[in-house]
């Protein structure tokens, strides 16, 4: 079942990743800590991070094509 995200937690979590792009430090979230909002904006700056350090650039959730941080970073077995 694929589950159809809102376009409030679309907005919050490509704002988030774009934080993490622009250099903004984590605790500058914008949003009331006991929101979802503030949540949803946590998760695409962490997403974003981690994409940031295994050099896998734009982290789009949202893509039809989206995939692990850590897919094609590791040396296979």
């Amino acid at each position: 079942m694929t589950s159809i995200p809102s376009p409030e937690r679309k907005e919050a979590v490509n704002a988030g990743a774009m934080a993490a792009r622009d250099g903004v430090h984590r605790s500058e979230n914008p949003h009331p800590v006991d929101s979802e909002t503030w949540s949803n904006w946590m998760d695409g700056f962490d997403h974003q991070t981690a994409w940031l350090q295994n050099g896998r650039g734009v982290y789009d959730p949202f893509a039809a094509n989206v995939s692990s941080p850590l897919e094609g970073s590791l040396p296979a077995d």
